[in-house]
């Protein structure tokens, strides 16, 4: 009798209580249930190589397999009709079973530079020789720490943030796609720690959370050198003299004034609208507005200043500071002017046509006498 340790239907069954798909829980118990069936084959998980399954052929060999090719060779599931299920399932249960033999560490200060330096986990664009950008950590261990995932063939790490709020938030995980994903959300939902909704690059107004939630963290940065930043990406200096800055996952929540999105350690700042002095984010949009279509010096302003005080000069097109209810600027309305002034001057100064001569037709040149019919000559 092969040995099976760990039990498989056991793993199989925690494996089917962290489905939340009712049809691969089905599919799953299905599975399950056949294997149950077959005492015969005896099939377990492998002693040599927990993520594997093992079981007897009809020889009496064993053969050592995976979860997916059981299931399509040996328990008669369609490869074509399932492969993305038997795929999903396959990830869940090497989940499953590399979960009681990792580790989890956090690590601050020094520590975090060195695993962005030695590219614990995965290359990203500050690891390697681009970790001197993240050494203003150093500063801030009482806000930033880091978790450093492990097991015989993975690694995995992800920034661990303090907040002003009091909630612990876990930021984005490099790699950001494997079955390791979900064994550290799940060890971080055991410690109540946040974490992300997605594993992609940080995009738009604010960075959505699994709680849905907009949080700040307050950091030290004397030397105004900044890392790249997936989740408290949004910034804003709070103490110029004190080096203090907000950060946060949402641009509207302290209406920041730059983002770190940035490779070269420096902070890209916000455009801010010339007119109503806010900053225009990332869900917002500006244009360049002139005093007039000849001013050389537009000033930049936002959309909603724009919609309220500027119009388009349906001549030149440009946007123009509106005085009244102008459709054309100044400078085209003066252009307009001077040429009908200047086609009313040439109008007005073209000479009178002389007279045409008259010419008698040739009816009228005929003697008049001619032109009448005596009527004693026709009898009448």
């Amino acid at each position: 009798m092969i040995d099976k340790i760990p039990n498989l239907q056991d793993v199989l069954g925690k494996v089917f209580k962290s489905l939340t798909d009712r049809k691969l829980r089905e599919l799953l118990f299905e599975v399950a249930k056949s294997i149950g069936s077959k005492p015969k084959m005896e099939i377990g998980i492998s002693k040599s190589d927990q993520e594997s399954i093992v079981f007897t052929s009809p020889q009496g060999r064993p053969i050592c397999t995976t979860l997916g090719r059981l299931m399509t060779r040996h328990l008669g599931y369609d490869p074509k009709k399932y492969s993305l299920a038997i795929q999903v399932l396959t990830d869940a249960y090497i989940a499953e079973v590399r979960r009681a033999n990792v580790s989890f560490d956090v690590v601050q200060g020094e520590g975090i530079v060195e695993a962005y330096k030695v590219e614990w986990g995965a290359h990203s664009c500050m690891t390697g020789k681009d970790s001197k950008y993240t050494e203003f950590v150093e500063e801030n261990e009482d806000v930033i720490s880091m978790l450093l995932f492990k097991d015989k063939t993975t690694k995995a790490r992800a920034l661990l943030w303090n907040t002003v709020e009091g909630d612990r938030v876990l930021d984005r995980i490099y790699p950001n796609s494997g079955w390791h994903i979900d064994v550290i959300k799940k060890w971080a939902a055991g410690l109540g720690i946040i974490t992300r909704d997605s594993q992609s690059f940080p995009s738009g107004g604010c960075i959505a959370l699994s709680n849905k939630k907009r949080y700040t963290a307050k950091v030290h940065n004397e030397n105004g050198v900044w890392s790249y930043m997936d989740t408290f990406t949004f910034g804003k200096c709070i103490s110029k003299g004190n080096y203090e800055f907000l950060l946060s996952n949402s641009h509207k929540l302290i209406n920041s004034t730059f983002c770190l999105q940035t490779t070269d350690g420096e902070q890209n700042d916000w455009p801010k609208c010339a007119h109503c002095h806010t900053f225009i984010g990332p869900e917002s949009r500006g244009a360049e507005v002139y005093l007039d279509r000849k001013d050389e010096h537009p000033k930049y302003w936002c959309y909603d200043c724009i919609d309220e005080f500027a119009f388009i000069c349906l001549q030149c097109r440009r946007k123009i500071v509106r005085k009244g209810k102008e459709t054309l600027c100044d400078y085209c309305t003066a252009i307009l002017k001077q040429r009908e002034e200047e086609e009313q001057a040439r109008i007005a100064n073209q000479p009178i046509p002389a007279a045409a001569s008259w010419e008698p037709s040739v009816v009228e040149a005929t003697p008049r006498a001619n032109l009448y019919v005596s009527t004693t000559a026709t009898g009448t």
